[in-house]
C-alpha cells in the first residue's frame, strides 16, 4: 500500500502541531505553581512544639554616688524581671566585677534562685584606699544556663 503525498503532507502537519501544543503546554506548565503534597490521611498533622526559656530581663541598674573617694562605699541597686519556663523558679549566679585603670576584679559571686517577678539585688563596698583616682565600671553579670545578661554602671574615683 502505497501512501500518497497528499496523506503524507497531512501527517507531518499533524505532527507538527502536536509538537506545538506540546511545547505550548509545558511552557504554561512551567509558570504555573507547584501543588504542595497533601497530608497522609493516616498521620494526622503534628504541631511543632511550643519551646519555653528561662528569661532574665534588666530592667535598671543605679550606682550612687557616682564619683567616690577611697575608704568611701559605693551602692549599687539592680532592678530585673525573672520568667521561669516550667518550674516556677530559675537558679542563676550573679558576679559583680569592677574593671578599670589595669584593674578588673571580682567583688562578689553568689548563686541565686528567683521565681517569677521583678527582683531586686542591692550591693555595695568600701572603695580600697590604695584604688588610682580615674573613672571604673561596675559590671554585674547574671549567668543562668548558657544566657547571659549584663549591667554596667559608671563611676569615678577622685
Amino acid at each position: 500500500m502505497q501512501v500518497s503525498d497528499k496523506d503524507k503532507k497531512l501527517r507531518t502537519s499533524l505532527r507538527q502541531r502536536l509538537a506545538f501544543g506540546l511545547i505550548i503546554l509545558v511552557v504554561g506548565l512551567a509558570g504555573c505553581p507547584v501543588p504542595s503534597p497533601k497530608p497522609d490521611p493516616v498521620k494526622p498533622a503534628v504541631p511543632p512544639p511550643v519551646v519555653q526559656q528561662d528569661k532574665i530581663s534588666v530592667k535598671k541598674l543605679s550606682i550612687s554616688p557616682s564619683v567616690v573617694s577611697p575608704g568611701e562605699t559605693l551602692r549599687r541597686e539592680l532592678r530585673y524581671y525573672v520568667s521561669p519556663e516550667k518550674t516556677g523558679r530559675i537558679r542563676f549566679t550573679e558576679v559583680i566585677i569592677i574593671s578599670g585603670k589595669a584593674v578588673n576584679m571580682e567583688l562578689s559571686r553568689k548563686v541565686l534562685e528567683k521565681g517569677r517577678g521583678n527582683h531586686v539585688s542591692s550591693f555595695q563596698f568600701k572603695i580600697p584606699n590604695g584604688l588610682p583616682s580615674g573613672e571604673y565600671r561596675l559590671i554585674t553579670s547574671l549567668i543562668f544556663g548558657k544566657a547571659r545578661r549584663k549591667a554596667t554602671g559608671r563611676f569615678k574615683v577622685k
